[in-house]
């Protein structure tokens, strides 16, 4: 009966930590002043993810980034399902999401709006 109750607890803090990482990246969008994202080097998953909701992203050249979710067999989290395709585009997002390749800033930089600025 205790690891029942243990795995309960344990789902319903997960829910919570989910629910506090969505409702902070909106609470970025509502700041008084611009959020810069700075990405030196690798950022994926939530790396990637925690940028979208940001006023100015950008990367240095050769950074690598990705929405690795798809190979792990998880959703995205905070949010980026809403944002990525408000960023990107529909088609770009999907691909990214879906393939959950790694790829460059040059070619995020190449996107509807340079997503990413290299």
């Amino acid at each position: 009966m205790k690891s029942a109750s243990r795995g309960a607890a344990k789902s319903s803090m997960q829910t919570a930590c989910v629910m506090v990482a969505g409702v902070s990246a909106f609470a970025s969008t509502k700041a008084k002043k611009p959020v810069i994202a700075a990405i030196n080097g690798p950022a994926v998953g939530v790396g990637a993810t925690m940028t979208l909701p940001m006023d100015v992203r950008l990367a240095v050249e050769g950074a690598k980034m990705g929405f690795v979710f798809a190979k792990r067999g998880i959703v995205p989290e905070t949010l980026s399902s809403y944002f990525l395709p408000r960023l990107v585009g529909v088609s770009t997002a999907l691909e990214w999401a879906m393939t959950g390749r790694v790829f460059s800033s040059e070619e995020a930089e190449g996107t509807r709006a340079g997503a990413f600025a290299a």
